[in-house]
């Protein structure tokens, strides 16, 4: 949630009147620790996704990022796939994506270690940023990380500059596969790599994994970046 349009003019995203996202832009994914298997939650479930509870949110203060909470702000009502939606009835809001929708979509909304560990857990690995921008080139230099390396119409992004965004993922595999059978590596989801976050540097190096000791930040990549040059 942040104050994305600045109507009350103080400049500062993380401070006064906000706006809060797509409430259905949320993590799909878990972990059961006693049968060791992750599955997905199910929208229409109201132990999984209490909707109108998840609509609850207030306001930042004048104090930046602390919240106002002298007044309880709920914005269920205002988006239209959770049109109808009770606890005692979830099946009458027909716009709420159901289970086998969802279980298209990527996996979202989990940290870094989350990522490790559910790549770790299927025996796969975080890419390294490197192999990540290898693949996105498509064996051809691709200007974007797009399917052709220049057609931004199938990469999901906020392209009108919708301000508050609204829309949701695409799913897996949509639209155009890249050269290497690659899809949506650019918009969408920001996809977590496997180094360690820094500045580039001017020195050539031959696919490297970044591992700074002690570093708590992280390489992403993809997401909105598809306006951003690969070199």
């Amino acid at each position: 949630m942040k104050d994305h349009d600045n109507a009350d003019g103080d400049s500062d995203p993380f401070s006064g009147s906000i706006e809060p996202e797509n409430l259905l832009n949320i993590a799909y994914g878990a972990y059961n620790s006693i049968s060791n298997v992750f599955y997905l939650k199910n929208p229409y479930d109201p132990s999984d996704f209490n909707w109108k509870t998840l609509s609850d949110y207030y306001d930042y203060s004048s104090v930046t990022r602390q919240n106002d909470t002298s007044i309880l702000l709920n914005d269920c009502d205002q988006w239209p796939e959770l049109a109808g939606w009770t606890e005692s009835n979830p099946q009458s809001a027909p716009s709420l994506p159901n289970k086998e929708t969802i279980s298209n979509y990527p996996i979202m909304f989990i940290g870094w270690w989350g990522a490790k560990v559910f790549a770790d857990f299927y025996k796969l690995k975080l890419p390294s940023e490197a192999q990540w921008g290898y693949g996105s080139k498509g064996g051809n230099n691709f200007k974007y990380s797009v399917f052709d390396g220049v057609s931004t119409n199938d990469a999901n992004w906020n392209s009108a500059n919708l301000n508050l965004a609204t829309h949701h993922f695409f799913d897996v595999k949509s639209g155009s596969a890249n050269p290497y059978g690659l899809y949506n590596l650019g918009g969408n989801v920001w996809e977590w790599m496997a180094d360690n976050y820094v500045s580039y540097s001017g020195s050539s190096i031959d696919n490297p994994v970044i591992e700074e000791l002690r570093s708590t930040s992280r390489s992403r990549r993809g997401g909105s970046g598809i306006t951003k040059r690969l070199h």
